[in-house]
């Protein structure tokens, strides 16, 4: 049992690697699909906004979901979302694909913070020392992201190398869930009665308020400062 509670934590890590280099590399390949398939800059306002929104759906779905479909099977339908984006993003330049795109991986990014911080909170022995640790984890896939996209990027590979790049990091990151040992569906699947009280609660709007804005940050750095330099020639080609 120690065993399995110890596995469970510990993919947790990897989870949140492959979350940092997929989650943190909308800005560059905002600007690898602009320069692809010419998109306005409002639709690429909203193609950024959209990974906002998969993360606020995977919030909810992850934290009502598991109730009634068990973690795993909910896990893993959501965590599929950072492959099936990069994927879609390489066959097609419709807008509205890749409106659907942008939200799988928001999504994804979600559902892999949610279910790291809930397996660490859960399983680990010392959960401050691994809290801290995972989102370490994340943070060097961050910075890891542009390296990686960036040598996809030469050599002539084709165009859509760094999205399928990313579409195997997404790969690797359900594959991670899929042998965590995630729990299925519990009960006699009777109606699970749902508790909304924390809604009335101001701490919690307190946090969800800052968790809102520090994301509105992230995404203008990550996302429209690498257009902006790339417009100005700061920076150019895969590296931006």
């Amino acid at each position: 049992m120690n065993a399995l509670r110890q596995n469970k934590a510990a993919c947790a890590y990897p989870a949140m690697l492959l979350n940092g280099v997929c989650a943190s590399s909308g800005g560059v390949v905002m600007a690898l699909l602009q320069e692809r398939y010419g998109l306005s800059y409002q639709w690429s306002g909203l193609l950024l906004a959209m990974l906002s929104v998969g993360n606020l759906a995977a919030g909810f779905a992850a934290g009502m979901l598991p109730a009634h479909w068990g973690q795993r099977r909910t896990v893993l339908m959501l965590a599929g979302g950072a492959a099936l984006g990069y994927g879609a993003m390489i066959l097609t330049g419709s807008p509205w694909a890749l409106l659907a795109a942008f939200t799988l991986v928001g999504v994804a990014k979600g559902t892999t913070l949610n279910t790291s911080s809930a397996l660490i909170a859960a399983h680990a022995r010392e959960r401050t020392k691994c809290m801290n640790l995972i989102h370490a984890c994340f943070a060097t896939g961050s910075l890891l992201c542009p390296l990686f996209i960036a040598a996809l990027g030469m050599g002539g590979l084709p165009w859509w190398a760094p999205m399928a790049g990313l579409a195997l990091c997404g790969a690797a990151l359900w594959g991670v869930f899929a042998l965590a040992g995630l729990p299925g569906r519990t009960g006699d699947g009777a109606r699970v009665k749902n508790d909304w009280s924390f809604l009335r609660s101001p701490r919690f709007w307190v946090l969800t308020g800052l968790v809102f804005f520090q994301n509105c940050t992230e995404i203008s750095v990550t996302g429209w400062m690498v257009t902006y330099f790339k417009d100005v020639g700061i920076l150019s080609g895969p590296a931006g």
